[in-house]
């Protein structure tokens, strides 16, 4: 008689960073942190719609990723149309349902994300311009608006409670449906180009060795901020260099390694005096930035010195710390599970 062997389909498991490196001192990000936060009813961030500001919990799903399916229908239609132009940031509208608003996110057919409107032209029987963040070429293609989403918290997801709050609404981040990967991304600046950050959260003071991990690209080339651990004039943070295509880790000293623009990267930041490294997408660079601890601050998209705000100009979608120094391997590993995830290089 024949025989017959029956396979097993195993089933797939989600893995956050988390469950590469355990232990983070705080974790922040638009998908979970291990696959023990993948429930279905925990939180990863709040959001405030601009239509009526009002604001509504988002969830991480059962499969790890942001119910960003419930944030858009949160967010509602702000209105529909046809869109035409080729190769600008000025659209021509035509058969617009309403007056379209400052900052709302853009999907259609041939869109490239992130898009959403800097600024709006007069409207005349549904016909007019508005103008969004970045060229598009489009030839008569329905278009929706969709109201911005700003985010008021984004809830540390190790469970130590730090989390990240911003209650003035001019500077809250924006929540991006989608960028270039097509996955959700929250944005340090906004449609005017003002800086939007959270406010500084309160930490533990740790020493050296530490790893800071992000996933992020910058859009302009300015001294900016990605992760900050900094409220003194010498604590560590991550972040992007004035110079082309450079940014660095401080901690007392600047220390350069390359960072493309225009980039979606997996960045491990480790601190560790002398033996520092920054690990990009990949590759890793020996860098020396110091060997001053953390002042007790947090801050994503941003750092907090005395008052000082130096605001990321663009886009991030996970961040967090460990109290420890990733060895090459863990360094690796979270760059692989960041790539898989997000589609960095």
């Amino acid at each position: 008689m024949p025989v017959f062997f029956i396979r097993q389909r195993t089933a797939v498991t989600y893995q956050g960073p988390g469950d590469i490196v355990s232990g983070a001192t705080a974790w922040y990000g638009l998908r979970a942190y291990n696959a023990a936060y993948a429930t279905g009813s925990n939180n990863a961030i709040n959001v405030r719609r601009a239509s009526d500001n009002s604001t509504s919990n988002i969830v991480i799903l059962a499969n790890g990723n942001l119910d960003i399916a419930t944030a858009n229908t949160f967010a509602g239609v702000d209105a529909t149309a046809t869109a035409t132009v080729s190769a600008s940031t000025t659209i021509a509208l035509t058969g617009a349902s309403s007056t379209p608003h400052v900052g709302s996110t853009i999907t259609g057919t041939g869109i490239v994300q992130p898009c959403y409107i800097v600024s709006v032209g007069s409207f005349v029987a549904g016909a007019g311009n508005i103008t969004v963040n970045a060229a598009q070429t489009l030839a008569a293609v329905s278009i929706s608006m969709q109201y911005g989403l700003y985010v008021t918290e984004a809830y540390d997801q190790t469970g130590s409670g730090r989390h990240l709050t911003q209650s003035t609404a001019a500077k809250q981040p924006q929540l991006l449906p989608a960028i270039g990967n097509g996955l959700p991304s929250l944005s340090g600046t906004n449609a005017s180009g003002t800086g939007l950050t959270f406010a500084p959260q309160t930490a533990p003071t740790i020493a050296q060795p530490l790893t800071i991990s992000v996933v992020a690209q910058y859009i302009t080339q300015a001294d900016t901020r990605i992760f900050s651990l900094r409220a003194g004039s010498t604590a560590p943070f991550l972040s992007i260099n004035a110079t082309a295509n450079t940014g660095y880790l401080y901690a007392g000293t600047p220390s350069n390694f390359t960072l493309s623009i225009n980039v979606n990267h997996a960045i491990q930041g480790l601190f560790n005096g002398a033996s520092s490294i920054a690990y990009v997408d990949g590759s890793s660079t020996s860098v020396n930035p110091g060997t001053s601890s953390t002042q007790t601050v947090i801050g994503w998209l941003q750092e907090d010195n005395g008052g000082q705000t130096q605001n990321l100009t663009g886009y991030s979608s996970e961040a967090g710390y460990w109290p420890i120094g990733f060895t090459p391997t863990q360094a690796g590993n979270m760059r692989t599970n960041q790539k898989n995830y997000w589609g960095t290089p």
